[in-house]
């Protein structure tokens, strides 16, 4: 891992009784990282932040925060640096919904390995960045593996109208 990932990855911008970490994931290398924080300020108003190496934002909701974070995941399948596989810390238990996407999700590699700007391969990405879309825009979803499960039998039914 090259220096100026491991700082950015390690570094605790925070002092331990100021925010709590909830979760933390890297990819392989630390180029990617997603990390997850509460604060007693976030504590009083039910609410939470979240810190990556593309982004920051926060959720007002915590019933809402698994599918925050699954989007955050499936953003890092979309870029060139790695995908997050190591997860360091899950007190939120999205560890178990995480592997289980990946696991479905090999089934479509044949999608994204196909050639650059072929139609399988937009088709790929456009999928993924709907699928991270759908589990922002959502309302509470409480089986994120059975909704998972609904998006891709769709998908399946999409693959097979086009023979691909």
């Amino acid at each position: 891992m090259k220096e100026r990932y491991k700082k950015f990855f390690k570094e605790e911008r925070y002092s331990d009784d100021e925010y709590e970490s909830l979760f933390k994931a890297q990819s392989q290398g630390g180029k990617v990282w997603i990390k997850v924080f509460q604060s007693d300020v976030d504590k009083k108003y039910n609410s939470f932040t979240i810190h990556g190496s593309n982004s920051g934002s926060g959720v007002d909701d915590s019933n809402l925060l698994k599918q925050t974070i699954f989007s955050e995941l499936i953003g890092s399948l979309l870029n060139d640096y790695g995908t997050i596989k190591k997860i360091d810390i899950d007190k939120i238990g999205i560890a178990k919904d995480w592997q289980y996407f990946l696991s479905k999700i090999k089934n479509y590699d044949y999608l994204e390995k196909s050639l650059k700007g072929s139609e399988q391969r937009r088709f790929y990405f456009s999928m993924m960045n709907q699928l991270s879309s759908n589990l922002r825009r959502s309302q509470k979803i409480n089986n994120i593996s059975l909704f998972i499960d609904q998006f891709l039998q769709n998908i399946d039914k999409i693959i097979e109208k086009q023979n691909w």
